[in-house]
This record gives C-alpha cells, sequence and structure tokens, in this order.
C-alpha cells in the first residue's frame, strides 16, 4: 500500500465519535433548580403564615364587638414599645379565649385614627370591654 492510501485509509478510520451530553452535569443542575423551587415554596408559605398572623394581631374592627380587647397604641420605630408588645404577648399566653389581643400601629391610619380618638400616646395599653 502506498503512503497516501495508508494516509486515507488511516483518516477514514478516524471518525468523530458525536458527543454525549454530561448527564451528571444536568442532574445537578436540576437538583439545584429543585432545591431553589422547595427553598422558596417553604419562604413563600412562611411569610404568608406571619402576613396572615400580622393581619389578625392589627384587625382592630373586633373592638366593641363583645369580647374584652386590650389594644397596645405602638409605633414599630420605638424600643419602648417593642419591649412592652414582647412583655405583653407573654403575658397573654393562655388569655386567648377570655381575652384578645391587638396592636393599633400608628403609622397606620386605622391606627392613628384610634390614637387620636382617644388621645393617647404610643407605649399605651388600652382596654375595652
Amino acid at each position: 500500500m502506498s503512503k497516501r492510501k495508508k494516509k486515507m485509509h488511516r483518516t477514514k478510520r478516524v471518525a468523530a465519535t458525536p458527543v454525549k451530553p454530561d448527564q451528571s452535569f444536568w442532574r445537578r443542575r436540576l437538583h439545584a433548580i429543585l432545591i431553589t423551587l422547595l427553598m422558596l415554596s417553604g419562604a413563600g408559605a412562611g411569610l404568608a403564615a406571619l402576613k396572615k398572623n400580622y393581619d389578625i394581631e392589627h384587625d382592630l374592627s373586633v373592638i366593641g364587638q363583645g369580647i374584652p380587647t386590650v389594644v397596645q397604641v405602638h409605633d414599630p420605630g420605638c424600643q419602648l414599645c417593642q419591649r412592652l408588645r414582647n412583655n405583653a404577648n407573654t403575658a397573654m399566653r393562655g388569655l386567648d379565649d377570655v381575652l384578645l389581643y391587638r396592636i393599633a400601629d400608628i403609622t397606620t391610619r386605622a391606627g392613628h385614627a384610634l390614637q387620636r380618638r382617644h388621645d393617647v400616646p404610643h407605649v399605651t395599653l388600652l382596654l375595652f370591654d
């Protein structure tokens, strides 16, 4: 066989094999995406629960409905208000059936209106029976 034929013969034998995609790479990507989705859904559920608790705690429409209600006139930027809120939450544990606890946030329209109506400063607890 001549050199030329040998060279052609070699090039014919060496064929490019198709490259398979790296399955482990895609599995890792899919795994990361699934973990991210699970984390986001867990965070979303947690935020929804916090929002629900916030809405219940700030619902001032229960005042005057026949259930005794303690309302804290609260400024979120005040450290004394935060301390009073923590102490009131601790004291109110176990009294949910007898006494309601609500927050009148003075940075909201309803909270500010309640504060003006009763002419009280923040860091105040009001009892409505």
